[in-house]
């Protein structure tokens, strides 16, 4: 802006010297003598015909000539202009600085106090959020009227009928799991607390190959048998359990041999956790040189910044927590034919008392009291074809993954790139609080998306 300002007087000063040089030469040509005094004189009436450039060039010019020649004035003037037009940027960047990055601060603050708002609401359900009522099953709310306790839905055949709070279903937590190591079978919990990189122990630990890489149940489906425990309150050792091999108490080891790992395009430092169980995993895997890493205390690993700015996770995929509904795996079940169970889709937060695939619309919500954010629908892979009891891709996998590309497809949905080859099932989340959640804990939705 300032720039654009001092290019306009610039203008003006090269139409005032034209301007000038005109009228010198029309007097030349009519054998009249133009003296400098008079050039100078011509030059300043035609900056002082405007007010504008009367102040900014005129009185500065006039001040100028009194002691320098026309060209030197006007030289010094550029050269002033010039040097102004880089400092004066940056000196009122520099004042301006408190005044523009105020809305960073000031649109937290305001999204904060508008979900404070929304908390208080006597309702769990905002006004288009899909719900279960007893009698007309799901639903979705059309208006609360508070002082009745009354909620108006729309049923799915399209009727607007009146129901009692008491008669619409709260969600509550069914399932909590974490999964110490990616990939591995996971620990099913009645509470968890709730750190801001996901669930406590929660793929806390990988196995990877010698130089780094990760490895899954993608490639090597037999992970699933792989049974961790540990104590989440108190993670001081890892207990290492697998068909056929003796059960391995791992030391946990917090400082040691650093090694990069990678997770995708991820790349993050872990702690080696020693020769016994590299050994461990490599003889039950039947891979030479794997390694056990747990993931450094203290390293930050940021999420997508155009989904979870200023949020981050352990080795998961790629986001800290993954909520799902009960019945929607239901109804993938109905839609496969077999008898496919949630943990093929390894959520952490498993919610009951919903329609199927509610949270594809939930924006922030609580649960517990605790507030989450859903930042992401999430695509699978071929994981969930693997029976988590057998360690094997089995026809209920295949079947279930042929439902999924039928009626859970990006492109059907309008999710990320629309991509019909992409299936979605279950919504990453990041935690806007530390915490504890527990089973049963009750839901409230704040937000839709």
């Amino acid at each position: 802006m300032v720039r654009v300002a001092l290019a306009v007087l610039m203008t003006a000063l090269c139409t005032a010297l034209g301007q000038a040089e005109r009228v010198a030469a029309a007097a030349s040509a009519g054998d009249a003598i133009v003296t400098r005094e008079e050039h100078t004189r011509l030059l300043l009436s035609a900056l002082n015909e405007n007010p504008i450039t009367a102040i900014l060039l005129g009185r500065p010019l006039g001040l100028l000539t009194q002691v320098l020649s026309v060209e030197q004035a006007v030289g010094v003037l550029c050269f002033i202009t010039l040097v102004a037009s880089v400092v004066v940027p940056k000196i009122m960047l520099r004042l301006l600085t408190p005044s523009i990055s105020e809305p960073k601060t000031l649109v937290p603050t305001i999204r904060a106090a508008a979900l404070d708002t929304e908390a208080k609401r006597p309702n769990a359900y905002p006004v288009n959020c899909p719900v279960v009522t007893a009698r007309h099953g799901t639903a979705t709310v059309v208006a609360y009227d508070a002082a009745k306790e009354v909620y108006a839905v729309q049923t799915n055949d399209e009727q607007r009928v009146e129901v009692g709070s008491a008669d619409v279903l709260v969600a509550t937590v069914q399932d909590l799991f974490v999964y110490p190591i990616k990939s591995c079978k996971g620990l099913r919990l009645t509470s968890s607390a709730v750190l801001p990189q996901g669930l406590a122990c929660d793929r806390q630990w990988i196995i990877t190959d010698a130089e780094g890489n990760f490895i899954t149940q993608r490639k090597y489906p037999r992970m699933a048998l792989i049974a961790p425990q540990v104590d989440v309150t108190r993670p001081d050792e890892l207990t290492l359990s697998g068909p056929g091999m003796p059960d391995l108490v791992v030391p946990v080891t917090r400082t040691g041999p650093e090694l990069r790992v990678r997770v995708f395009k991820d790349f993050m430092q872990g702690i080696d956790q020693g020769a016994a169980a590299a050994e461990w995993v490599s003889s039950y895997l039947q891979l030479p040189n794997l390694r056990l890493v747990r993931f450094k205390d203290g390293f930050h690993r940021p999420c997508e910044e155009e989904f979870a700015p200023g949020h981050g996770t352990g080795f998961a995929d790629g986001y800290p927590i993954l909520i799902a509904c009960q019945a929607s795996i239901d109804a993938m079940a109905a839609a496969a034919q077999q008898p496919v169970r949630m943990n093929r889709f390894r959520p952490n937060i498993v919610m009951t008392g919903t329609p199927p695939f509610a949270d594809d619309v939930w924006g922030h919500f609580e649960v517990g009291g605790l507030r989450f954010q859903n930042v992401k629908p999430c695509s699978r892979c071929n994981m969930p074809s693997v029976n988590q009891e057998k360690g094997e891709r089995d026809d209920a996998g295949a079947a279930l993954q042929t439902a999924l590309l039928a009626s859970r497809n990006g492109q059907q949905l309008s999710f990320l790139d629309k991509r019909a080859k992409n299936v979605f099932f279950g919504s990453n989340v990041v935690t806007l609080q530390k915490g504890t959640i527990r089973v049963g804990d009750s839901l409230k939705v704040l937000t839709l998306l």
